[in-house]
């Protein structure tokens, strides 16, 4: 299955999810890494909170909030729809992130996008850390994997927010257009990173 490319935004986001929601991974954790892979870890500071346990509405828990609604890429780079929003609720393992990658602009505004999903295979909830993992489904243009993290230091309140991955080329194009590919992807990742720090910063 192929990603497809669409010049038409009209196109309803809740109905591919659908469609996306039925396939499987591209990626199995246990069975691929190595050779092939890229890995990758990237790390931006947050700020502070009091140290200690996570202080009620503070900075760690607004950063959570965020994250568990993937407030994480700038429109200019994704756009997505997910599954646990549409049907008003937590996310959990096994839901579906449809993403609608912006490829192409023209005066600034999306013309050309890739459709693409990704599967949530693990939650992390644990004190001083929450987040998840998920996985490429066939269809995307890269196949591995990524973690999206919020950590607290209990030592100095230092807030962190993370995103570790493991990924491939998973279509023929992506490819042949190594290393400008890479370039795409490490600036995305860029933007996510600070796009990320600045939707916390606004509460």
């Amino acid at each position: 299955m192929a990603s497809k490319l669409y010049p038409d935004r009209g196109s309803s986001d809740a109905k591919l999810l659908r469609a996306w929601a039925g396939r499987a991974p591209s990626f199995e954790p246990a069975r691929q890494s190595g050779h092939g892979y890229q890995a990758d870890r990237h790390v931006i500071q947050l700020g502070y909170e009091p140290a200690g346990r996570p202080a009620a509405g503070g900075l760690f828990e607004r950063a959570v909030k965020r994250l568990a609604n993937y407030e994480v890429f700038p429109h200019e780079v994704l756009e997505a729809t997910c599954q646990w929003r549409l049907e008003s609720r937590p996310l959990e393992i096994g839901d579906t992130i449809l993403q609608r990658i912006h490829v192409l602009s023209r005066k600034g505004e999306p013309r050309y996008d890739f459709i693409a999903g990704v599967r949530i295979d693990r939650v992390i909830e644990d004190d001083w850390e929450r987040g998840f993992r998920y996985l490429t489904l066939r269809g995307h243009p890269e196949r591995g994997t990524a973690t999206l993290l919020v950590r607290k230091d209990p030592g100095t309140g230092q807030v962190t927010f993370l995103i570790e991955t493991l990924s491939a080329p998973g279509r023929w194009f992506v490819w042949l257009a190594q290393p400008w590919a890479r370039r795409v992807q490490l600036e995305a990742i860029r933007k996510a990173l600070e796009h990320f720090r600045e939707r916390v910063a606004t509460g």
